[in-house]
């Protein structure tokens, strides 16, 4: 099934290209996370590919985490949706 990019779909590319994630510290360690990158792409202008590599906030023991996320716009439901592959998590 073909699906044709709507004004809606056209709005993710303001997220494309490449990206430097920081954030504040929410532990109360008074220390901010180290920044990780996240490089957004296309996929056939009906969903965005987000993926991310970079330090664990926290100093968590496994270090290096990749990421990976799906993004577009579900006309059914109304709403964008996603879907998330993190490797942080392996063996939970």
């Amino acid at each position: 099934m073909k699906v044709e990019p709507q004004e809606e779909h056209r709005w993710l590319e303001q997220l494309l290209g490449e990206w430097t994630v920081t954030s504040e510290d929410s532990t109360g360690s008074g220390e901010d996370s180290q920044p990780w990158i996240e490089n957004v792409r296309s996929m056939h202008g009906v969903w965005v590919v987000c993926e991310g590599e970079g330090i664990m906030p926290g100093g968590q023991p496994r270090p290096d985490f990749d990421d990976a996320r799906l993004q577009s716009r579900d006309k059914a439901l109304s709403r964008y949706v996603g879907r998330l592959h993190d490797d942080a998590y392996v063996g939970l």
